[in-house]
């Protein structure tokens, strides 16, 4: 199955390293395509979009949780009210270290993991092992 990569996060510079980093150093073997979004409705859209499409891809997200419009958690509800759930998995990368923070994610079943910033080598391992346990 086809994998796409879709980074969630306002701040431009976190995507721009995120979205070269796993590229060049991480999981380019495993993704068809990474795409980066400053806006969680972009995404939505594009998976509403594929949804609709009957698009036989898997899309792992790397969501941030504070965000401006919609944030990680108002996105992740957006997901279960349109049934976008079997669609994707999702792991949390954010600069928060709050332990309510790490509680809420838990209680969405569409999230496998929760990272903080920044992205180093070890923690994109760490997703790379996340992605092969999930998808295999």
């Amino acid at each position: 199955m086809k994998i796409k990569l879709l980074l969630i996060d306002d701040d431009r510079i976190s995507l721009l390293i995120a979205k070269k980093y796993l590229s060049d150093h991480c999981i380019k073997e495993l993704v068809e395509e990474i795409i980066a979004f400053t806006e969680a409705e972009d995404a939505l859209k594009l998976l509403k979009q594929a949804k609709s499409d009957q698009d036989q891809c898997l899309f792992w997200i790397l969501l941030d949780v504070n965000m401006p419009k919609i944030n990680g958690w108002e996105f992740l509800k957006l997901v279960e009210k349109y049934k976008l759930k079997n669609l994707l998995k999702v792991a949390m990368l954010t600069s928060s270290i709050s332990e309510v923070d790490k509680s809420t994610a838990k209680s969405f079943d569409t999230v496998h993991g929760f990272f903080t910033k920044p992205l180093t080598q070890e923690k994109c391992e760490e997703f790379k092992a996340l992605i092969n346990q999930q998808t295999s």
